[in-house]
């Protein structure tokens, strides 16, 4: 049985999802090529991975406005000079389009941040409402 540090030092992708306002793991317990989801910790006095962490990462994010000025693991990493935001190479919709590159080596660590946007949340509605129906499921009102 793993401790949580070992497992997260194993682990290939680690995902966050906190209210934290402190980094729940260590920059140390972050191997390198590992890849961390940090969906939580949306405002700008929340966080989940320190700034070592986030320096030493290509970071991928949902929004870039929006991350530079709500994502407190972000902005606290630019703070303490860890995260340069040009060096953020890219929207996730940019590495989904074929644009702008993801990972480019094994080694590398990357952080995919988000802070949510309603673009995500319609889409989400939307398979969940397909789903819905093909299962006959629930009730459609007219509003």
């Amino acid at each position: 049985v793993l401790d949580s540090v070992s497992a997260v030092f194993a682990a290939d992708v680690v995902c966050t999802a906190t209210w934290s306002h402190q980094p729940v793991v260590a920059d140390a317990d972050l191997a390198k090529g590992v890849h961390v989801n940090a969906i939580g910790a949306y405002t700008r006095n929340m966080r989940e991975i320190p700034g070592e962490a986030v320096g030493r990462s290509t970071v991928i994010v949902d929004s870039r406005e929006a991350c530079l000025a709500e994502a407190g693991d972000l902005v606290m990493a630019m703070a303490e000079g860890h995260l340069d935001p040009e060096t953020i190479p890219a929207e996730i919709g940019e590495v989904l389009a074929g644009s702008r590159p993801g990972r480019t080596n094994e080694a590398e660590m990357t952080i995919f941040k988000s802070v949510g946007n309603a673009v995500q949340d319609l889409a989400v509605a939307g398979l969940i409402l397909e789903e819905a129906r093909r299962l006959e499921l629930g009730t459609e009102v007219e509003l």
